[in-house]
């Protein structure tokens, strides 16, 4: 049943349907965890993790200054923001189960943070070139569509061509339950049957 979703072992360009898209060569995941004060993800090469020369690859938090820290996409922020507007959510999971797209403070954390996740996408465009970056992990489906629809993609700013170069579509995550857990259950499976 994996070979046939995913290929045989070793399959290296043709990666299994994306959220409805063909993934060739890079993807990207961003994971928005619970309990963790960041975010990071991971990058997929060849259908295989991409971990960097010294395993940090997808520590996207690092990115961002000690002042900006405070703005970028961690959840445990939104949370404030909400308690703060009255909103009584005291877990990322609690968020997950119960987000609200019309609870105030969602609006004020979303102006806040949306400048360092275009920020963010546009780096990982001009530096990865990915096919697709996938919005995931504990982020909630409501909010992570808000996200995407009020992204600034690179290739609406002007160009020097006049003409913006194709890039990276942002997609939702798909997979139902916690990513986190079911990825390391996945591990063996892969050392298994995959390497």
């Amino acid at each position: 049943m994996l070979q046939k979703r995913h290929g045989p072992p070793g399959e290296t360009r043709r990666l299994p349907s994306l959220d409805g898209l063909r993934a060739i060569s890079v993807s990207l995941v961003l994971l928005f965890h619970i309990n963790v004060p960041w975010f990071s993800g991971g990058l997929i090469h060849g259908g295989q993790p991409f971990q960097g020369f010294h395993g940090n690859a997808g520590e996207f938090s690092r990115i961002y200054s000690p002042d900006e820290s405070p703005r970028r996409p961690a959840l445990q922020y939104l949370i404030a923001t909400l308690q703060k507007n009255g909103v009584d959510i005291q877990s990322v999971e609690a968020l997950y189960q119960q987000f609200d797209p019309s609870w105030p403070g969602v609006e004020e954390w979303l102006a806040e943070t949306m400048p360092q996740v275009d920020r963010l996408v546009a780096s990982l465009i001009a530096v990865i070139d990915p096919q697709a970056i996938v919005f995931g992990g504990q982020l909630p489906r409501a909010l992570g569509r808000m996200m995407i629809e009020r992204a600034h993609m690179p290739s609406r700013r002007e160009h020097r061509y006049g003409v913006g170069p194709k890039e990276a579509k942002l997609v939702l995550s798909e997979t139902q339950g916690d990513p986190s857990a079911m990825g390391a259950a996945l591990l063996p499976l892969r050392v298994r049957y995959f390497l």
